[in-house]
């Protein structure tokens, strides 16, 4: 991330940081890369926030994914992992451009730690031939760091980062065509829930007594 972006960013999470890290309201906040370039502030009096890493998300509805697979993911915005002076871990989400960039909301829950554990799982060498990405699809409540590879995207590989609608387990590895099937596991049981359902208030309809006919003389 730009370093222009630092004071942007610092300004948008000061509030969040303060709360999440239960900061005295006139602590000052900066929020910066691991190795930052010195803009002229005195590091010593800030509680310091550094961003960790910046992912692209990548975001669908659940109806569409269960019909369409990956493909129907489309780029919404990215997440900063960020990391507290004190080792709490936080999640921004981010919408905007990168001259204007908007903090969306912060959360401190423990998607953030099961985001870093998968970061490192997923470390090393053959992260340079893949692009790290995540994955939310709504309507099922399930966000998962993507590992994506442009060469081989059958090869790819997801995480969940927290409980969701479709059964997929927390922190564990899942490659594509596990992760598609449980969507579409998903969507059958809703469709047949839903069918159900039809037909039986069709026929709690049926066997109820309709209204009371009036008589013919009025």
């Amino acid at each position: 991330m730009a370093h222009r972006l630092h004071r942007p960013l610092t300004h948008h999470l000061a509030g969040h940081i303060r709360i999440h890290a239960q900061l005295p309201e006139s602590s000052r906040v900066r929020v910066c890369i691991p190795d930052p370039i010195s803009d002229g502030i005195s590091g010593g009096s800030f509680h310091t926030v550094l961003i960790e890493k910046q992912l692209p998300v990548f975001a669908a509805p659940a109806a569409y994914f269960a019909l369409k697979g990956i493909s129907s993911a489309g780029e919404s915005g990215s997440v900063l992992l960020l990391k507290s002076a004190t080792g709490d871990l936080l999640i921004a989400d981010v919408t905007g451009t990168l001259t204007k960039p908007r903090i969306e909301g912060v959360s401190s829950g423990k998607s953030a730690a099961v985001l870093q554990r998968a970061l490192a799982e997923v470390g090393g060498s053959a992260l340079r031939r893949r692009d790290l990405r995540l994955l939310r699809v709504d309507g099922v409540h399930c966000f998962a760091l993507w590992v994506h590879s442009e060469r081989k995207p059958l090869e790819d590989v997801f995480y969940p980062l927290h409980p969701n609608f479709a059964d997929l387990r927390v922190g564990r590895r899942y490659n594509l065509k596990r992760f598609e099937t449980a969507f579409r596991k998903n969507a059958s049981e809703g469709i047949l829930r839903w069918f159900i359902r039809h037909e039986l208030e069709a026929a709690t309809r049926k066997d109820s007594p309709g209204p009371p006919r009036s008589g013919a003389g009025g």
